[in-house]
């Protein structure tokens, strides 16, 4: 059986517990909540300690899983036995551990830790390999830990809210997310600073988002473009000197407003269009509308289509501060730029070529 994170999300508890689960996905902090729910539901608090057997796959040997997987419980009914990186499993143990699926243990949980699927020469899906992945379908459950939607993110980002005892404002949560991004355990650390400074009471509004989270890089040159927009020099200088007192190298800088002036421009097509409004809880069905003749004549690898929500949103409204003339102007002087810092050697005097760059782009003559 497949299910995906947002199902057992719906479980408090595993009611029947499986003799195998395969958690595959890039998201490893939900692999560990599915992970917590399974031992919680498998083992008693006081038999955790001689119950539960932890393993890398990279480096296992064959005998030692087998021996663990036939090991009857201590103090208790069941064991958990747990392989990280199981796509990294050697043959020899691929093979035993294939043959042990055929007729697994019923006092054993095996969970299974996988990085994702990829795509074989026949074009299946492949978790650790054919034969292995199909066996657990017949004898126990894949978990996909991953979020397909914008929404499911959302949810969770609401949920642990919740289980602290507060709420989130619907303003502040894409505010989060675009100062944090979309790693879920920096999320979740932001999440747990911002409760803690709170205390008792208060819910999660924008403004204590911006009083408590550092912006990352990359929502730093979202508010340098911000700043460009409206022709604000000195913001724009000063958010330019965080990153580069950030030790930000200026070409790497240089490359991150480059790409969000690129997606700027996609963003004014399609927004010029009528096909993205630049609220966040309507862009994941406005690009479903989106016609495939308009998909079409975007970039296929640097498409904004396939960025996350909030940063989509956040070039909808950005477009708005440019015409297309100025954005043509933008790119050119970008490009002159980039020409100019592969011909200097210091990053100081690079740093310094940023600087002329915000100056040019603020300038009374380009308005």
């Amino acid at each position: 059986m497949e299910l995906t994170y947002s199902i057992t999300t719906k479980k408090k508890t595993f009611d029947l517990i499986k003799p195998v689960y395969l958690l595959y996905g890039k998201e490893d902090l939900l692999k560990e909540e599915i992970l917590s729910k399974i031992i919680s539901s498998a083992l008693e608090p006081s038999s955790k300690d001689f119950n539960l057997d932890s393993l890398e796959g990279e480096e296992l040997d064959g005998d030692i899983l087998l021996n663990l997987l036939n090991t009857l419980p201590l103090i208790g009914k069941r064991r958990v036995v747990v392989v990280k990186k199981s796509n990294r499993l050697k043959k020899e143990v691929r093979v035993k551990l294939l043959e042990y699926l055929k007729n697994p243990s019923l006092s054993t949980c095996l969970v299974l830790f996988s990085s994702g699927a990829k795509r074989d020469s026949s074009g299946r899906m492949v978790i650790i390999s054919p034969s292995i992945d199909q066996a657990i379908r017949k004898k126990g459950e894949l978990i996909k830990c991953s979020f397909s939607s914008d929404y499911e993110l959302s949810s969770w980002i609401k949920n642990k809210v919740i289980r602290s005892g507060k709420k989130i404002d619907p303003t502040a949560l894409p505010y989060l997310i675009s100062l944090v991004g979309t790693d879920l355990r920096l999320l979740s650390m932001e999440i747990e600073k911002i409760i803690t400074y709170l205390g008792e009471g208060a819910n999660i509004s924008k403004a204590e988002v911006e009083t408590v989270v550092v912006p990352r890089t990359e929502s730093n040159i979202f508010s340098l473009i911000d700043a460009l927009g409206v022709k604000g020099r000195d913001k724009a200088l000063g958010f330019l000197s965080s990153l580069l007192r950030a030790e930000e190298k200026p070409s790497q800088i240089l490359f991150m407003i480059a790409r969000q002036f690129r997606l700027i421009w996609q963003a004014k097509v399609l927004g010029n269009q009528g096909y993205l409004s630049g609220d966040y809880y309507a862009t994941s069905k406005e690009l479903k509308m989106i016609p495939q003749e308009v998909k079409d004549i975007l970039p296929s690898e640097k498409s904004i289509l396939h960025q996350p929500t909030y940063i989509i949103s956040k070039c909808i409204k950005q477009a708005h501060y440019f015409s297309q003339e100025r954005l043509c102007l933008v790119i050119k002087q970008l490009l002159t730029t980039d020409l100019t810092l592969k011909n200097i050697k210091g990053e100081k005097e690079k740093g310094l070529s940023l600087e002329l760059l915000v100056l040019d782009l603020c300038s009374e003559e380009r308005r």
